[in-house]
């Protein structure tokens, strides 16, 4: 059986989704470093905010393939949404989002005492 929803609906679910899985988030620096923020949760870094320059969302390939996955949005049209999403969540805006970003290299080049909460 097929189901049938509008996009506005399956936005909402998406949101609701993103809540519920990357809420959480807790923002880190590096110790002595402003120019990224760190978006991390039990699972690695899932976002980075870059700060220097303009306002450059990173935004982890998990989103990316667990949207695309769930509720079969391309990545084109998850882009917007994330932004809007994360945006609303962590008071930030950035003016450029790069999706699909690799984002374990940050979890294995730095330990744990490398970052402090901000």
């Amino acid at each position: 059986m097929k189901i049938i929803i509008t996009e506005d609906k399956r936005n909402r679910a998406v949101v609701i989704w993103l809540d519920e899985n990357y809420g959480d988030c807790e923002r880190y620096i590096l110790k002595g470093s402003f120019d990224r923020l760190f978006y991390i949760n039990e699972n690695g870094v899932i976002f980075v905010y870059q700060t220097k320059g303009m306002g450059t969302l990173f935004i982890s390939d998990d989103i990316i393939k667990n949207i695309e996955n769930i509720f079969g949005i391309d990545e084109m049209k998850v882009s917007p949404l994330l932004e809007k999403w994360f945006s609303k969540k962590y008071n930030l805006h950035p003016d450029k989002t790069i999706t699909g970003a690799d984002l374990t290299k940050f979890s294995e080049l730095y330990n744990d005492e490398d970052y402090e909460q901000f």
